[in-house]
């Protein structure tokens, strides 16, 4: 069986789904619809997309009747659009994590998803491990830690740079952020949504301790993770290539084509 897709967003990592869902790289998956602000901006590649219907009416774009709705837009549309989806009876895929730091609208979200036998599923993008962190979080967990480090022009228009205005001139690596996952996704939206996956796997957004460099040595995003508990210890590091926008990792949109071969397939590994 088909599964009928849509996409809220058609920037660095929508465009990269959705070519792979048209092109059959994604499953058993068909692009029915793509939500944007401009829709008129995209009229030489939405021409590449016969049939699909690009649109900035929630409404036209839920009338196309998706079984899934792919987040591709960030936090603030993930807020704006989440409840639609869900209330039109689609399933949500969510990249832009960061967003249930606001807890209530997080709860919001749990309770009408349950009401409504919908499903949420947050995307591992571009981190592994998370499904050892949830499988250790059946036990006791005691300590998650993770720290990021980008170079330093992945930071500019963020806190960091108000903080520092010649981020982009640093030598050595900069901490620019040291707390909880909820206040580091919540501050940095574009930057940490894996601060805030991490959390949610775990031990909760206000356990899971957080640092943040600017680092002018490293040519590659790197997340290093570390999980104690009474399961055991994890430890790893991941070095990501950057994609065109140095905010976010190359391997983001792979990761989502991945999880829709799963939805969309007879075979799902890493459960």
């Amino acid at each position: 069986m088909t599964l009928r897709v849509g996409l809220i967003g058609f920037g660095t990592i929508g465009r990269v789904v959705g070519e792979a869902i048209r092109d059959g790289q994604a499953g058993h998956c068909e692009l029915v619809g793509v939500l944007v602000r401009h829709p008129e901006r995209l009229a030489g590649v939405s021409a590449g997309f016969a049939g699909v219907a690009f649109t900035s009416q929630a409404e036209a774009f839920l009338a196309q009747r998706p079984a899934l709705v792919v987040e591709a837009a960030g936090q603030p549309a993930l807020k704006q659009y989440t409840e639609q989806v869900l209330r039109a009876g689609a399933d949500l895929f969510v990249l832009a994590v960061g967003a249930f730091t606001d807890q209530s609208f997080f709860d919001r979200v749990v309770a009408l998803a349950d009401q409504l036998g919908r499903r949420v599923i947050l995307g591992s993008g571009g981190i592994a491990g998370i499904d050892w962190i949830s499988s250790a979080a059946v036990g006791r967990l005691d300590r998650v830690t993770y720290t990021q480090r980008k170079p330093p022009h992945a930071w500019r228009h963020t806190p960091a740079e108000q903080q520092h205005p010649n981020i982009e001139q640093v030598t050595e690596p900069l901490l620019i952020f040291e707390g909880v996952a909820r206040d580091s996704a919540r501050l940095f939206p574009e930057n940490t949504n894996i601060s805030a996956l991490v959390g949610l796997a775990g031990i909760g957004l206000d356990r899971t301790t957080v640092k943040l460099y600017a680092d002018p040595t490293i040519p590659a995003n790197v997340n290093e993770v570390t999980v104690e508990g009474e399961l055991g210890t994890l430890r790893f590091e991941v070095r990501n290539a950057p994609s065109e926008n140095p905010k976010t990792s190359r391997i983001i949109a792979p990761s989502v084509i991945k999880a829709l071969r799963h939805l969309s397939g007879p075979l799902w590994v890493g459960a």
